[in-house]
C-alpha cells in the first residue's frame, strides 16, 4: 500500500486537491446563495422529507452515484480523460460541500448534525473510493496517451480494480439509502416541527 501511494503521490495529490476545492467552492456557493434560491431549496428538502421512502432513497443514491461512477470509468477510457476525470472529481466536492454547507448555513446546529449523521457515513466510504476510482482513471488514460504497449492487459486490469471500486460505491448507496436518509428525515422533521 505504501509503495502503490509513493507511486501515485503526484496523481493522489491531484485528486485530493480537486476535490477539497470543490468542497470549498461548494460551501461558499452555499453561503452566498440569494434568499429566493435558499428558500427554494429549503421548501424542496422539506417536501422530500415526507415524500421519500428508504428504497426511493436507495434507487435515487444508486443512479447519482453510479453515474459518477460510469462517467469517471470512461474518462480513464479515454485518450484525454484525464483533465475530465479531474474536472468531475472537483464536480463531486462541489456537490458534497454546497449540501453540508446548506445544511448547516439554514438549518443551524441541527443542519450540522444532520450533515454529520446522514452525509458524513456513506462519504467516507464514496470518497476513498471516487479517489481510488479518480487515481486509476487518470494513469490508464495517460497511458492510453503515451500509446504505451499491452494496454489490453492494463484495460482489464483497470477494469478489474473498478469493479472492487464499484462494490465499494453499492455499498455506500446501501448507506445512503437505508441509514442516512432515514436519519436525515428525523433531524430534518424535528426541524420542520420547531419551524
Amino acid at each position: 500500500m505504501k509503495e502503490y501511494i509513493k507511486k501515485n503521490n503526484t496523481v493522489m495529490l491531484i485528486v485530493i486537491s480537486a476535490i477539497l476545492m470543490g468542497i470549498i467552492i461548494g460551501a461558499h456557493s452555499a453561503a452566498r446563495l440569494a434568499p429566493g434560491e435558499a428558500k427554494g431549496i429549503y421548501e424542496s428538502i422539506n417536501r422530500s422529507v415526507y415524500e421519500s421512502t428508504a428504497y426511493k432513497a436507495f434507487i435515487k443514491s444508486l443512479q447519482i452515484e453510479f453515474k459518477s461512477f460510469i462517467l469517471l470509468f470512461i474518462c480513464g477510457a479515454a485518450v484525454i480523460g484525464a483533465p475530465a476525470a479531474v474536472f468531475y472529481l472537483g464536480f463531486l466536492g462541489y456537490a458534497l460541500g454546497f449540501s453540508v454547507g446548506f445544511l448547516v448555513k439554514y438549518y443551524g446546529l441541527l443542519g450540522f448534525f444532520a450533515a454529520t449523521c446522514a452525509i458524513v457515513p456513506h462519504y467516507l466510504i464514496l470518497i476513498p473510493a471516487f479517489i481510488s476510482l479518480g487515481v486509476i482513471s487518470i494513469n490508464f488514460s495517460n497511458k492510453l496517451l503515451l500509446g504505451e504497449r499491452g494496454l489490453k492487459d492494463d484495460f482489464w486490469c483497470y477494469a478489474v480494480k473498478a469493479l472492487l471500486i464499484a462494490a465499494a460505491v453499492f455499498s455506500a448507496c446501501i448507506i445512503e439509502g437505508f441509514f442516512s436518509s432515514f436519519i436525515l428525515k428525523r433531524i430534518l422533521s424535528v426541524i420542520i416541527l420547531k419551524n
